[in-house]
Protein backbone atom coordinates (compact mmCIF):
# COMPACT_ATOMS: atom_id res chain seq x y z
CA UNK A 1 0.00 0.00 0.00
CA UNK A 2 2.81 2.44 0.85
CA UNK A 3 4.44 1.86 -2.55
CA UNK A 4 1.16 2.49 -4.40
CA UNK A 5 0.61 5.67 -2.39
CA UNK A 6 4.13 6.84 -3.21
CA UNK A 7 3.68 6.06 -6.94
CA UNK A 8 0.52 8.20 -7.11
CA UNK A 9 2.66 11.21 -6.25
CA UNK A 10 5.86 10.28 -8.12
CA UNK A 11 4.53 10.84 -11.65
CA UNK A 12 5.68 12.20 -15.01
CA UNK A 13 3.49 12.99 -18.01
CA UNK A 14 4.77 12.66 -21.57
CA UNK A 15 3.11 14.26 -24.59
CA UNK A 16 4.26 12.48 -27.75
CA UNK A 17 2.59 12.78 -31.18
CA UNK A 18 -0.59 14.06 -29.55
CA UNK A 19 -0.76 11.19 -27.02
CA UNK A 20 -0.58 11.75 -23.26
CA UNK A 21 1.40 9.00 -21.47
CA UNK A 22 1.61 8.69 -17.69
CA UNK A 23 4.74 7.36 -15.96
CA UNK A 24 4.58 6.27 -12.31
CA UNK A 25 7.68 5.40 -10.27
CA UNK A 26 8.10 3.25 -7.16
CA UNK A 27 10.62 4.51 -4.58
CA UNK A 28 14.28 3.73 -5.28
CA UNK A 29 16.45 1.99 -2.68
CA UNK A 30 19.02 4.16 -0.97
CA UNK A 31 20.00 7.78 -1.54
CA UNK A 32 22.14 7.03 -4.59
CA UNK A 33 20.57 4.16 -6.56
CA UNK A 34 22.81 2.50 -9.15
CA UNK A 35 20.21 2.87 -11.88
CA UNK A 36 18.15 6.06 -11.56
CA UNK A 37 15.91 5.48 -14.55
CA UNK A 38 13.75 8.54 -13.85
CA UNK A 39 16.78 10.84 -13.97
CA UNK A 40 17.88 9.32 -17.29
CA UNK A 41 14.40 9.73 -18.73
CA UNK A 42 14.35 13.36 -17.58
CA UNK A 43 17.69 14.04 -19.28
CA UNK A 44 16.74 12.54 -22.65
CA UNK A 45 13.06 13.45 -22.90
CA UNK A 46 12.77 16.79 -21.12
CA UNK A 47 11.06 18.30 -24.17
CA UNK A 48 8.23 15.74 -24.03
CA UNK A 49 7.45 16.28 -20.34
CA UNK A 50 4.32 18.33 -19.57
CA UNK A 51 2.91 19.52 -16.26
CA UNK A 52 -0.59 20.08 -14.95
CA UNK A 53 -2.06 16.95 -16.58
CA UNK A 54 -3.41 15.24 -13.47
CA UNK A 55 -6.90 13.82 -14.06
CA UNK A 56 -6.67 14.00 -17.84
CA UNK A 57 -7.26 10.92 -19.99
CA UNK A 58 -4.02 9.15 -20.91
CA UNK A 59 -3.17 6.80 -23.74
CA UNK A 60 -1.61 4.43 -21.24
CA UNK A 61 0.14 4.27 -17.89
CA UNK A 62 3.69 2.93 -17.51
CA UNK A 63 4.42 1.74 -13.97
CA UNK A 64 7.99 1.29 -12.74
CA UNK A 65 7.92 -1.36 -10.00
CA UNK A 66 10.71 -2.09 -7.48
CA UNK A 67 11.83 -5.50 -8.80
CA UNK A 68 11.16 -8.10 -11.47
CA UNK A 69 10.33 -11.79 -11.21
CA UNK A 70 12.57 -14.37 -12.87
CA UNK A 71 10.97 -16.00 -15.93
CA UNK A 72 12.25 -19.19 -17.54
CA UNK A 73 12.06 -19.13 -21.34
CA UNK A 74 10.82 -22.70 -21.85
CA UNK A 75 9.55 -22.18 -25.39
CA UNK A 76 12.98 -21.09 -26.56
CA UNK A 77 14.67 -23.92 -24.61
CA UNK A 78 17.31 -21.59 -23.26
CA UNK A 79 19.65 -23.06 -20.61
CA UNK A 80 19.41 -20.04 -18.32
CA UNK A 81 17.00 -17.68 -16.61
CA UNK A 82 16.27 -14.14 -17.77
CA UNK A 83 14.59 -11.13 -16.22
CA UNK A 84 11.16 -10.17 -17.43
CA UNK A 85 11.25 -6.92 -19.42
CA UNK A 86 7.66 -5.72 -19.02
CA UNK A 87 4.08 -6.93 -19.17
CA UNK A 88 0.72 -5.35 -20.07
CA UNK A 89 -2.50 -5.69 -18.11
CA UNK A 90 -5.77 -3.77 -18.53
CA UNK A 91 -4.12 -1.20 -20.85
CA UNK A 92 -1.42 -0.50 -18.26
CA UNK A 93 2.26 -1.31 -18.73
CA UNK A 94 4.31 -2.68 -15.84
CA UNK A 95 8.09 -2.54 -15.93
CA UNK A 96 10.86 -2.17 -13.36
CA UNK A 97 13.22 0.40 -11.93
CA UNK A 98 16.30 -1.62 -12.85
CA UNK A 99 15.76 -1.49 -16.64
CA UNK A 100 18.25 0.38 -18.81
CA UNK A 101 17.37 3.52 -20.73
CA UNK A 102 17.57 1.45 -23.94
CA UNK A 103 14.95 -0.93 -22.53
CA UNK A 104 12.73 2.05 -21.77
CA UNK A 105 13.16 3.52 -25.25
CA UNK A 106 12.19 0.17 -26.81
CA UNK A 107 9.14 0.00 -24.56
CA UNK A 108 8.13 3.57 -25.34
CA UNK A 109 8.47 3.00 -29.08
CA UNK A 110 6.19 -0.04 -28.86
CA UNK A 111 3.59 1.92 -26.92
CA UNK A 112 3.63 4.78 -29.45
CA UNK A 113 3.66 2.40 -32.44
CA UNK A 114 0.54 0.63 -31.16
CA UNK A 115 -1.17 4.00 -30.75
CA UNK A 116 -0.21 5.10 -34.26
CA UNK A 117 -1.66 1.92 -35.77
CA UNK A 118 -5.02 2.74 -34.20
CA UNK A 119 -4.95 6.45 -35.00
CA UNK A 120 -3.87 6.89 -38.64
CA UNK A 121 -0.19 7.46 -38.02
CA UNK A 122 3.21 5.94 -38.73
CA UNK A 123 6.93 6.20 -38.01
CA UNK A 124 9.03 7.44 -40.93
CA UNK A 125 12.78 6.94 -41.41
CA UNK A 126 13.75 10.54 -42.11
CA UNK A 127 15.41 13.74 -41.08
CA UNK A 128 13.49 17.01 -40.92
CA UNK A 129 13.83 20.74 -40.35
CA UNK A 130 11.44 23.56 -39.53
CA UNK A 131 11.26 26.60 -41.81
CA UNK A 132 8.69 29.29 -41.00
CA UNK A 133 6.76 26.94 -38.70
CA UNK A 134 6.43 24.12 -41.24
CA UNK A 135 8.21 20.77 -41.52
CA UNK A 136 10.41 19.92 -44.49
CA UNK A 137 10.97 16.15 -44.35
CA UNK A 138 13.90 14.33 -46.00
CA UNK A 139 13.38 10.63 -46.69
CA UNK A 140 15.78 7.90 -47.69
CA UNK A 141 17.55 4.72 -46.56
CA UNK A 142 20.76 4.74 -44.52
CA UNK A 143 23.47 6.52 -46.48
CA UNK A 144 21.04 8.59 -48.58
CA UNK A 145 22.22 11.86 -47.01
CA UNK A 146 19.59 12.64 -44.35
CA UNK A 147 22.20 13.74 -41.82
CA UNK A 148 24.18 15.60 -44.51
CA UNK A 149 21.11 17.64 -45.47
CA UNK A 150 20.44 18.40 -41.81
CA UNK A 151 23.96 19.77 -41.35
CA UNK A 152 23.86 21.75 -44.58
CA UNK A 153 20.57 23.47 -43.65
CA UNK A 154 21.25 23.83 -39.93
CA UNK A 155 22.18 27.53 -39.99
CA UNK A 156 19.01 28.59 -41.83
CA UNK A 157 16.43 26.27 -40.26
CA UNK A 158 15.57 24.52 -37.00
CA UNK A 159 16.61 20.83 -37.00
CA UNK A 160 13.80 18.52 -35.83
CA UNK A 161 14.99 14.92 -36.30
CA UNK A 162 17.94 13.10 -37.84
CA UNK A 163 16.68 9.51 -37.72
CA UNK A 164 12.93 9.13 -37.29
CA UNK A 165 9.76 11.23 -37.27
CA UNK A 166 6.05 10.64 -36.83
CA UNK A 167 3.30 11.52 -39.30
CA UNK A 168 -0.26 11.34 -38.00
CA UNK A 169 -3.71 12.48 -39.05
CA UNK A 170 -5.48 14.95 -36.78
CA UNK A 171 -8.71 16.79 -37.64
CA UNK A 172 -8.58 15.69 -41.30
CA UNK A 173 -5.01 16.92 -41.80
CA UNK A 174 -1.63 15.19 -41.45
CA UNK A 175 1.03 16.64 -39.15
CA UNK A 176 4.67 15.94 -38.33
CA UNK A 177 5.92 15.23 -34.78
CA UNK A 178 9.30 14.41 -33.33
CA UNK A 179 9.62 10.79 -32.24
CA UNK A 180 11.01 9.12 -29.07
CA UNK A 181 13.99 7.79 -31.04
CA UNK A 182 17.20 9.26 -29.60
CA UNK A 183 18.85 11.60 -32.08
CA UNK A 184 22.50 11.24 -33.10
CA UNK A 185 23.08 14.99 -32.73
CA UNK A 186 22.78 16.39 -29.22
CA UNK A 187 21.90 19.84 -30.54
CA UNK A 188 18.49 18.61 -31.71
CA UNK A 189 15.97 19.52 -29.02
CA UNK A 190 12.88 17.39 -28.43
CA UNK A 191 9.49 19.08 -28.23
CA UNK A 192 5.86 17.95 -28.21
CA UNK A 193 4.97 20.60 -30.81
CA UNK A 194 3.22 19.53 -34.02
CA UNK A 195 4.15 20.91 -37.44
CA UNK A 196 2.16 21.30 -40.66
CA UNK A 197 3.98 19.44 -43.43
CA UNK A 198 5.29 21.69 -46.18
CA UNK A 199 7.04 19.10 -48.40
CA UNK A 200 8.48 15.59 -48.48
CA UNK A 201 11.82 15.15 -50.27
CA UNK A 202 13.24 11.81 -51.44
CA UNK A 203 17.00 12.25 -51.43
CA UNK A 204 19.34 11.54 -54.32
CA UNK A 205 23.05 12.40 -54.15
CA UNK A 206 24.23 14.24 -57.27
CA UNK A 207 26.78 16.73 -58.61
CA UNK A 208 24.26 19.58 -58.62
CA UNK A 209 21.12 20.64 -56.70
CA UNK A 210 17.64 20.51 -58.19
CA UNK A 211 14.04 19.56 -57.38
CA UNK A 212 11.73 17.38 -59.45
CA UNK A 213 8.11 17.20 -58.33
CA UNK A 214 6.56 13.74 -58.11
CA UNK A 215 2.93 13.29 -59.16
CA UNK A 216 2.67 9.50 -59.52
CA UNK A 217 0.88 8.46 -56.32
CA UNK A 218 1.77 4.78 -56.71
CA UNK A 219 5.47 5.61 -56.90
CA UNK A 220 5.21 7.94 -53.89
CA UNK A 221 3.40 5.27 -51.83
CA UNK A 222 6.16 2.77 -52.69
CA UNK A 223 8.90 5.22 -51.69
CA UNK A 224 7.20 6.12 -48.39
CA UNK A 225 6.38 2.50 -47.53
CA UNK A 226 10.01 1.48 -47.96
CA UNK A 227 11.00 3.90 -45.18
CA UNK A 228 8.27 3.27 -42.60
CA UNK A 229 8.99 1.40 -39.38
CA UNK A 230 6.43 -1.34 -38.92
CA UNK A 231 6.08 -5.03 -38.11
CA UNK A 232 5.14 -7.17 -41.09
CA UNK A 233 1.78 -8.08 -39.54
CA UNK A 234 0.88 -4.37 -39.28
CA UNK A 235 1.97 -3.34 -42.78
CA UNK A 236 -1.47 -3.63 -44.39
CA UNK A 237 -2.92 -1.14 -41.90
CA UNK A 238 0.09 1.15 -42.39
CA UNK A 239 -0.28 1.09 -46.20
CA UNK A 240 -3.86 2.32 -45.90
CA UNK A 241 -2.70 5.27 -43.77
CA UNK A 242 0.15 6.02 -46.17
CA UNK A 243 -2.27 6.04 -49.12
CA UNK A 244 -4.50 8.54 -47.31
CA UNK A 245 -1.46 10.66 -46.50
CA UNK A 246 -0.31 10.75 -50.14
CA UNK A 247 -3.83 11.69 -51.28
CA UNK A 248 -3.92 14.56 -48.77
CA UNK A 249 -1.73 16.48 -51.25
CA UNK A 250 1.46 17.46 -49.47
CA UNK A 251 4.10 18.19 -52.07
CA UNK A 252 6.50 15.36 -52.89
CA UNK A 253 9.84 15.87 -54.62
CA UNK A 254 13.01 14.15 -55.69
CA UNK A 255 15.79 16.30 -54.24
CA UNK A 256 19.06 15.87 -56.10
CA UNK A 257 21.76 17.49 -54.03
CA UNK A 258 25.47 18.13 -53.71
CA UNK A 259 27.21 19.51 -50.62
CA UNK A 260 26.24 23.08 -51.45
CA UNK A 261 24.65 24.78 -48.46
CA UNK A 262 23.67 27.97 -50.27
CA UNK A 263 21.97 26.20 -53.18
CA UNK A 264 20.06 23.71 -51.01
CA UNK A 265 18.77 26.42 -48.70
CA UNK A 266 17.77 28.50 -51.71
CA UNK A 267 15.76 25.57 -53.11
CA UNK A 268 13.99 24.96 -49.80
CA UNK A 269 13.14 28.64 -49.28
CA UNK A 270 11.82 29.02 -52.82
CA UNK A 271 9.74 25.87 -52.32
CA UNK A 272 8.47 27.13 -48.97
CA UNK A 273 7.13 30.33 -50.52
CA UNK A 274 5.70 28.69 -53.64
Amino acid sequence: FSILKYMKKNVLYFYIAGFLIKLKFAPTQGKNPVNNIREKINNIYAGFIVKGQRGKKCLTEINFLPSAPYVFQKKLKLPYFTLAFYHVKNNKVFTYLHISINHFITLLLRVVQNALLKNNGFFLHCSAVEIDGKAHVFVGPSGAGKSTILNLTRRQSIPLVDESGIIIKENNSFYFYQSPVVEKYKWIKKTFKRYPIESIYFLRKAKDCRLIQLKNNNKIITLISAQTWSLEKDMRSQIKTIMNFVKSNPRFYLLYFAKNEEKICELLKINNSA
